[in-house]
């Protein structure tokens, strides 16, 4: 029993010590001066990935209806971790 428990725990701990680096790259601190005490400022950054939508079928033009191309350039940048959707 005590074997299956620290074995348990070692793969947690490996797990959530992988994680963690993400977690903390997403944001940086920003200070700001100010005349009276304030914490920093989590500002989120974005990652350096860009999702065309032309990629994903959409066409110049405005004459077609490229919703779905919209729709999956936006799910392919939320399920990758985030990014810019770009729309030409």
């Amino acid at each position: 029993m005590k074997k299956n428990s620290v074995k348990i725990f070692l793969v947690a701990l490996g797990l959530s010590l992988v994680s963690m680096p993400a977690v903390w790259g997403q944001y940086k601190e920003v200070q700001v001066k100010a005349p009276f005490q304030m914490e920093p400022i989590k500002e989120y950054v974005y990652p350096n990935r860009n999702f065309s939508v032309v990629g994903f079928g959409a066409v110049k033009g405005g004459i077609a209806d490229n919703t779905k191309s919209i729709a999956a350039a936006i799910d392919a940048c939320h399920k990758a971790g985030g990014g810019r959707v770009v729309i030409p």
